[in-house]
């Protein structure tokens, strides 16, 4: 596989996440937390603050699992576009040897 496909695999793993978005799903099954509800906080209760706050600590942490499963999955997609690369690259020198 070129250094360019390699380059790109970040980008077509964006594309395929942002796609998948609207079904809050995307490559291995990560599943892309709902954004909370953010007060304005010039007329909210106390009560609406630190009910706000609760859920953006709940919200930041799923995001960060759902960060950790697309890097994850990136891996995974990269290492396996190198090995069908140099399955390629011996195919290629097989041919040329016959």
């Amino acid at each position: 596989m070129s250094k360019r496909l390699l380059h790109a695999l970040p980008l077509i793993l964006l594309a395929h996440a942002a796609a998948a978005q609207t079904s809050e799903s995307g490559p291995a099954d990560c599943r892309r937390p709902a954004a909370p509800f953010v007060p304005s906080g010039s007329h909210d209760s106390i009560k609406t603050m630190k009910d706000a706050t609760a859920d953006l600590r709940t919200y930041f942490g799923d995001m960060n699992t759902y960060i950790r499963c697309l890097r994850n999955e990136y891996n995974r997609a990269r290492a396996e576009a190198e090995q069908i690369q140099a399955q390629w690259k011996d195919a290629q020198a097989r041919f040329k040897a016959r």
